[in-house]
């Protein structure tokens, strides 16, 4: 009698798992037997294997000793798994060594992998967040808690690059540890990017570090917003705040006849030369933030365009004015917040759609704070028939902006654009327009 000997097992699973590897179809059979278990936490179920040619199918056949002629799926079960094992010279070995050996490493079940992956999280987080720390490392464990906004942004960043967002975090704190405000400061946005990170682009907008530190500042100075403030308005008020001017020195409004009182009460001296002068004043972002109040008297004229507001102010020179030079920066809004505290706010804009949208918001801001001044009909139609008038027709995607408007005197203004398709500017009205007004006379 001739006896084999017995055969190591690992040497059996090697032969195994060449049995298999040259039988292609069985890459598909494993990977979905695998794909389920992990699902499951073990193996079981059922998997359906499409049978794609003759070869798939003497190959399927072989193993499993089952007759595929005429079919085109084999249903396989963990019954079916363990039989074709049991009846095969692998006997000796599980599907679990199997897999483990096929694909050079255990299967891992979906639960377990959910639970080492926060685990994982849990642990990089830690290493920044942390309730008894500094502000910034308070501020990130009550994200993480889910008592302020921001998680999801977080884990995103998380899955996209661990290693780039320890950086960010490491800048972050930092930053919430060193508001400008907070150090009785005001910064522009670069300089304190520069300051924090040494990267003047660090918290650009839309960056992550610029929407995570737009939530601190929010969270600490427990800012809400107004329904009036635009996306953009909105964004650069968040930094203001806390001391970061974004485009300081760019973002200007134009005053005359303004007095302006520091947060200590006494005036401030640089804008009070210019008032008592009697000169028009560029006023920056910068100076803006360290005013407490300003006072233009009992009424404030406000225009849209310099050269209006140059003649007006040299026509009425004991009259406050206000140019926004047209679109309206933060810098014209926090002077016009100011100023409504205490005056009544008269706008002037130009007939346009652009113009009229412009007095809407205003107008929406202020209420009845604010008059809009000298939007007639007549006036429209006046200038209209000026020879100034220019000659460039407003495009359909221009007067859609028109449909947006609600004060009925800006529709009257509104309805004749339409009816002429013409523009009218405050420039070609400010001979006629901007006269015999009393208040404007007594100051």
């Amino acid at each position: 009698m001739c006896f084999r000997p017995m055969q190591s097992k690992e040497k059996l699973l090697e032969e195994c798992v060449s049995y298999l590897r040259a039988r292609p179809v069985f890459d598909r059979v494993l990977r979905q037997v695998r794909e389920k278990a992990e699902s499951l936490g073990h193996i079981g179920g059922k998997t359906i294997i499409s049978i794609r040619s003759g070869a798939e199918r003497d190959q399927l056949e072989g193993f499993f000793q089952k007759n595929l002629h005429g079919k085109k799926q084999l249903t396989v079960s963990v019954e079916l798994l363990e039989r074709a094992l049991a009846d095969s010279r692998f006997a000796a070995l599980s599907w679990d060594e199997i897999l483990c050996a096929y694909f050079g490493g255990p299967f891992i079940g979906k639960k377990e992998q959910r639970e080492r992956e926060e685990s994982d999280r849990n642990d990089f987080f830690a290493q920044y967040a942390d309730p008894s720390g500094d502000i910034g490392a308070r501020f990130l464990a009550e994200i993480l808690s889910g008592e302020c906004e921001g998680r999801s942004l977080l884990y995103a960043q998380y899955r996209a690059d661990q290693e780039l967002l320890g950086q960010r975090l490491r800048v972050l704190i930092h930053a919430c540890d060193n508001l400008p405000a907070d150090r009785g400061l005001a910064q522009a946005l670069p300089v304190f990017a520069a300051e924090i990170s040494g990267d003047p682009h660090y918290f650009d907008e839309g960056t992550t570090t610029d929407r995570l530190l737009r939530l601190f500042i929010q969270k600490h100075y427990g800012i809400k917003r107004q329904p009036s403030y635009s996306d953009t308005e909105w964004k650069a008020r968040i930094l203001y705040r806390a001391g970061i001017l974004k485009d300081d020195l760019s973002n200007t409004v134009l005053i005359y006849g303004i007095q302006a009182f520091l947060q200590d009460g006494t005036r401030h001296s640089g804008m009070d030369g210019f008032y008592r002068m009697r000169e028009p004043l560029q006023c920056t972002l910068q100076t803006l933030y360290r005013l407490e109040r300003v006072c233009g008297g009992k009424d404030v004229y406000v225009v849209e365009n310099p050269a209006v507001f140059a003649v007006l102010s040299n026509r009425y020179p004991e009259t406050a004015f206000v140019c926004t030079n047209g679109q309206l920066r933060l810098s014209a809004l926090i002077l016009l917040d100011l100023l409504s505290r205490e005056s009544r706010l008269h706008y002037a804009g130009d007939f346009d759609p652009e113009g009229l949208g412009i007095a809407q918001r205003l107008k929406d801001r202020y209420g009845s704070r604010l008059e809009l001044w000298e939007y007639k009909p007549e006036y429209y139609l006046r200038a209209r028939s000026a020879e100034n008038l220019p000659e460039e027709t407003i495009s359909p995607e221009r007067m859609k902006k028109l449909d947006k408007l609600k004060d009925a005197e800006l529709v009257k203004i509104a309805d004749l654009i339409r009816q002429y398709g013409k523009a009218v500017y405050q420039e070609t009205m400010l001979e006629w327009a901007y006269r015999n007004e009393s208040e404007l006379q007594e100051g």
